[in-house]
């Protein structure tokens, strides 16, 4: 996958940092304002961030809030606050929903929007083909998109059992036997991203026929992921999906989170 990169510079006050844009700022950073608060900071140091991105964009992966995460952890770093990772935590969801979970990493069951983490031990390295997809989804259409098709369906959320935590998912992602968690692979927003994109369907289909033990629409798309059986499938799965004419990018869990390299 090419980089991406995305340089932000500007004027550090207490509040805010613009990120320009061809001369213009174009946004406000809060993400700099929650550090310097915690921090008791008046007059932080003023910084440069750039960003090399890996996550495809619009991909339905959380790389808008692995960034915040790590703007967070960076700024507190540069200007040599007390503060930790844990710290952010609970105000970070103030950034995205996905931003609590980013900051943790590993493998969670996440409730309310996301900041309700419970972490999983994994029970063994899983191996992914990510496949990322030029056309791109809107958010807020697939989510409305979804809503339309319950509607059409009369479907009724019963809260007893709809939230009740994925337990089968759960043993299999600590037996870690990726045929088996490949069996409760589920995104509900994915019947509304395949309406919307018809064309995604064959993907998945693709992913299937390369040797993937699973397939499926990440978030709200338009990225497909693959499950792989070993690092050996996900290899040639990849290589057979770039026959196809797809771009795929080798992927695999860890338990890192956001870190600071120095």
């Amino acid at each position: 996958m090419d980089d991406e990169t995305l340089d932000a510079v500007g004027k550090i006050s207490h509040t805010y940092l613009f990120v320009l844009h061809d001369g213009e700022a174009v946004h406000r950073n809060i993400a700099v304002k929650m550090v310097a608060e915690k921090a008791s900071l008046a007059h932080p140091i003023p910084v440069a961030i750039g960003i090399d991105k890996h996550v495809p964009v619009a991909g339905g992966m959380g790389g808008g809030s692995a960034d915040a995460a790590a703007t967070l952890l960076a700024l507190a770093s540069h200007w040599a606050t007390e503060s930790t990772k844990q710290d952010f935590v609970d105000s970070a969801v103030e950034l995205g929903a996905d931003v609590p979970f980013a900051l943790l990493g590993g493998t969670a069951v996440a409730h309310g929007v996301g900041e309700k983490l419970r972490s999983i031990e994994l029970g063994q390295r899983l191996h992914w083909v990510i496949v990322p997809n030029l056309g791109g989804l809107s958010t807020p259409e697939v989510f409305k998109r979804l809503d339309e098709i319950r509607d059409e369906n009369n479907f009724e959320i019963d809260d007893a059992n709809y939230l009740v935590d994925p337990h089968y998912l759960i043993d299999a992602l600590a037996n870690g036997n990726p045929f088996e968690i490949a069996e409760f692979m589920h995104n509900d927003l994915q019947e509304a991203a395949l309406d919307l994109m018809p064309s995604l369907a064959i993907t998945l289909q693709d992913g299937i026929r390369c040797g993937a033990l699973n397939a499926m629409v990440s978030g709200s798309g338009p990225t497909v992921v693959l499950l792989a059986g070993s690092e050996a499938s996900a290899v040639e799965i990849s290589n057979q999906m770039r026959i196809l004419g797809y771009e795929a990018v080798l992927a695999h869990s860890d338990n890192l989170g956001t870190v600071v390299e120095r």
